[in-house]
């Protein structure tokens, strides 16, 4: 057997031990009687999800697991071959992660690209992606948006769900997320625009917002000839037309991926070897 196959067993079984031990921690707090919110008080503190060891282990002990583990859960969360594939063959300078989660990209990318913007507004997932961005990346907390300030965020609760808040509500979301309660707290918003204004020239800007592309894209307005690529992953069915049809606007082609997955390339970029474009 292949010794990587083998580690990774071994890391997808540890995994699986501590998220069983997480579902009987959730059953014994279900089972004292507590309501939902106490409930998920005692998880936030004891307990943020099954993906980490609980938080009452020694320091050394998570940093290890997370070091040996997450290489392999980021992979198997965020299996997107084709969005992997045509990332991976784009180099430059500079790479800008628009909801950047646990920084699956940032390490599959850190050495195609000098230097690496993370952005992620969910403070709890924020911790962890500093914890693990390569060395060559800047993070910022705060919501990608379309105005600058503070608005409203929204996590599905659960410990699968950690990841994918949005700053839509669950109401306006198209989601495949299990019907679930929501928490909402507030969270500072940044434009692109502002956020990058001092950057000449950005060779690729991925983004995975829940459904949030647009005001993304809106608050971009004045930046986007600095921009030579965008991959977004378009959630909402009902807008994606109208994205399109405002990258169109800016002069970029259209690379559909796969059902989800859009590259975005301005029309005066060169082209890379072996990339095929198919109009959505």
């Amino acid at each position: 057997m292949d010794p990587r196959l083998a580690r990774g067993g071994r890391q997808m079984l540890a995994y699986d031990c501590n998220r069983f031990a997480y579902r009987i921690f959730r059953v014994l707090l279900r089972a004292l009687l507590l309501n939902r919110s106490r409930r998920d008080a005692w998880l936030e503190k004891f307990w943020v999800g099954a993906f980490d060891l609980p938080t009452f282990m020694p320091a050394p002990i998570s940093r290890s697991y997370r070091s040996k583990c997450w290489s392999v859960l980021l992979s198997k969360w965020y299996d997107e071959p084709k969005a992997s594939e045509c990332m991976s063959s784009i180099r430059g300078e500079l790479y800008v992660d628009v909801g950047a989660s646990f920084g699956h990209y940032l390490r599959l990318l850190s050495g195609n690209f000098m230097r690496m913007i993370a952005i992620e507004a969910d403070p709890t997932v924020f911790k962890f992606l500093v914890e693990n961005m390569p060395a060559n990346c800047r993070a910022v907390n705060a919501a990608v948006a379309d105005q600058n300030g503070i608005a409203n965020f929204h996590v599905p609760q659960g410990h699968y769900n950690f990841g994918v808040g949005s700053l839509l509500s669950a109401q306006q979301r198209v989601s495949s997320i299990t019907p679930t309660p929501y928490r909402t707290f507030t969270v500072r918003t940044v434009t692109l625009d502002r956020l990058l204004s001092t950057e000449r020239h950005i060779d690729l800007v991925k983004v995975d917002v829940e459904g949030a592309e647009k005001l993304v894209l809106l608050g971009a307005t004045n930046i986007m000839t600095k921009i030579d690529r965008w991959l977004i992953e378009i959630h909402s069915p009902t807008e994606r037309k109208s994205i399109i049809q405002m990258m169109t606007r800016h002069r970029y082609r259209t690379n559909r991926l796969d059902g989800n997955h859009y590259l975005f390339e301005r029309k005066t970029t060169k082209r890379q070897p072996g990339r095929q474009t198919s109009q959505a």
